[in-house]
């Protein structure tokens, strides 16, 4: 058991067998610490080491959030191999977005995606159907992707999306069903 003090001055009591815990049961404390600094899966919470009394060691807490630098949505299709990323956003970004992207993933885990540096039809591959696996997407989803830096990303999971007209409108699918409609 560890005591944390925050920024604050307030004291948080952790068990430090944190491992044993799966991210939805983390003991109370710790929930009260995610939600006191909206710390997200690949945020850093820096423990200060400030001496033991015997029975409890005591820590200073500090949180690292990753900046938000830019953000997209995006949907996930069913037997795809690729994602298509805004091109507003590649625009954006283009000559600072490396060939690969590291995303974090639920679990403290990343992948690896690939991505084609290409402005007129930004692609995502390699790996994109492994979204598929981890998460276990039903239907088309539609996926957030923050990009906080170097080559890092941070994905949110949405929403799964029936409608296809709300899929976004530079999205292939969403205009292959405008142009072509059945």
């Amino acid at each position: 058991m560890w005591v944390c003090l925050d920024e604050y001055g307030e004291e948080h009591y952790i068990d430090t067998d944190l491992a044993r815990y799966e991210r939805d049961f983390l003991p109370y404390s710790w929930k009260k610490l995610v939600r006191l600094y909206d710390l997200k899966d690949q945020d850093q919470v820096v423990f200060d080491y400030k001496g033991s009394n015997g029975t409890v060691n005591q820590f200073v807490i500090h949180a690292e959030k990753l900046p938000e630098l830019g953000k997209f949505t995006t949907i996930h299709v069913p037997d795809t191999n690729c994602g298509e990323v805004d091109p507003k956003f590649a625009t954006k970004f283009s000559g600072v977005l490396p060939s690969i992207w590291e995303v974090y993933v639920k679990n403290g885990k990343d992948i690896k995606l690939d991505y084609n540096q290409n402005c007129d039809h930004p692609l995502l591959r390699g790996n994109w159907s492994r979204l598929r696996e981890i998460y276990k997407f039903k239907g088309v989803t539609k996926l957030s992707f923050t990009y906080v830096g170097t080559n890092k990303f941070r994905l949110s999971i949405l929403d799964q999306i029936k409608d296809p007209n709300l899929y976004p409108e530079w999205h292939m699918d969403y205009i292959t069903r405008n142009i072509y409609p059945d």
